[in-house]
């Protein structure tokens, strides 16, 4: 079955079928390993293109006809390539995650620690300030607001509200609240372009220096220090800068995700944040780099860069594949050794790698914001946004020599 999209690659390429007088648009899926057919006529066979003349069907207005299949077939592979095909409910569905409601990602809010179990105390806390933020959201009118929805205004009111019931303290405790959330939304979700926050420039005068990119001599600096400090870690950061995936997302993926033979590493929809299946192929070296390094025996549930424990002491080792995930945090630790070896300025984190390489992808090899999230797994270019704000940095050529 010919794949038509990295969106859906369980779905071939649409074409205008033509069983005699009946026409419709037609493509095939994939669902649990057989093959299905997806057929909509869209008004094709209806009484401007088929008429009844004594007992006859006739086709009449056949330019127009055409015409309009033709616009319906443009159509329907501008939605695969845009919109998440369902094989279950056989049905398109937005993959713009900006729509969730306000309320409920603050919810989700609670249960996020980049660095560390969240503790209970701290989650209380956020609770309290998620039911006031809810309550003042009520007063204003705006309880079922969606994310994309709290702009800029909706905060200032937010907070002013906050202000005006308790104090100016009481006010930035919840500004440095929403801050978080906002990144999170940005940074980790990557379901918003930018933080509403940042252009409250009456209040918020602090501009951010987050995952800002690497100049091309501090990236080879921090490439040699990680190799020289684990190999697993350097292959890593290798990784997010050729495939521009999140490091949490490499961790997830098992053995059986790797095809040694075409190449390619496979994301399915469920292991990423941009909920779309995405395949990405690297270099023969590359592959023969990784393969090199399997000297065991390994399952096909064996996770990339995981724990393997060993007999005595029941303590661990990393291996290219091993039975237990690796955490995300031991390698934000080896990290943090870097930065203090290397004395990084603040802004320089293990994300940077994934902005530089975008950054270069745009500014070095003229890579369209199009052909970037293709790669990328994002619906929209304005997410790309986040990553170019620091485009005028020198970028280093990619992928060549890493």
């Amino acid at each position: 079955m010919e794949q038509r999209s990295i969106i859906n690659p369980h779905c071939s390429e649409p074409k205008l079928l033509k069983d005699k007088l009946r026409w419709s648009i037609r493509f095939y899926y994939k669902l649990e390993g057989e093959t299905k057919t997806r057929k909509k006529d869209y008004g094709l066979n209806g009484p401007d293109f088929l008429k009844k003349d004594k007992g006859i069907i006739k086709a009449i207005n056949k330019s127009d006809r055409l015409l309009y299949a033709a616009e319906l077939l443009k159509n329907e592979i501008s939605r695969l390539n845009s919109m998440y095909f369902n094989p279950f409910t056989k049905e398109f569905e937005s993959l713009d995650k900006s729509d969730q409601s306000f309320a409920s990602l603050l919810g989700d809010y609670l249960d996020y620690s980049p660095n560390k179990v969240r503790r209970e105390s701290t989650k209380s806390i956020y609770k309290s300030y998620n039911n006031r933020i809810k309550g003042v959201l009520d007063g204003l009118g705006l309880q079922d607001s969606t994310l994309k929805e709290i702009d800029r205004s909706v905060v200032e009111r937010l907070l002013a509200e906050i202000q005006s019931k308790s104090s100016k303290a009481q006010r930035d405790h919840y500004l440095r609240y929403l801050k978080g959330f906002f990144a999170y939304c940005v940074d980790h979700l990557e379901i918003l372009s930018k933080s509403p926050i940042k252009t409250l420039k009456s209040i918020n005068n602090d501009e951010t220096t987050t995952n800002k990119a690497y100049p091309p001599e501090i990236l080879q600096k921090v490439l040699n220090e990680a190799k020289r400090l684990d190999i697993h870690f350097h292959l890593l950061l290798r990784l997010l800068i050729i495939t521009l995936r999140r490091p949490d997302e490499l961790l997830r993926l098992q053995l059986k995700n790797f095809d040694f033979k075409a190449g390619s590493v496979t994301f399915s929809k469920d292991m990423i944040k941009t909920n779309r299946a995405q395949i990405t192929y690297l270099s023969g070296d590359l592959v023969a780099e990784l393969q090199s390094m399997m000297d065991g025996k390994y399952n096909q549930t064996d996770y990339f860069l995981g724990h393997a424990v060993r007999e005595v002491g029941g303590r661990t080792n990393k291996s290219i594949f091993a039975p237990m995930k690796t955490s995300f945090v031991h390698f934000q630790d080896k990290f943090k050794t870097i930065q203090k070896r290397l004395k990084l300025e603040k802004g320089y984190t293990i994300y940077s790698f994934k902005h530089t390489s975008i950054n270069n992808l745009i500014d070095n090899h003229k890579w369209s914001k199009e052909k970037v999230i293709k790669l990328t797994g994002h619906t929209n270019i304005s997410i790309l946004d986040t990553y170019t704000k620091d485009g005028k940095r020198e970028r280093i050529e990619y992928p060549e020599n890493i």
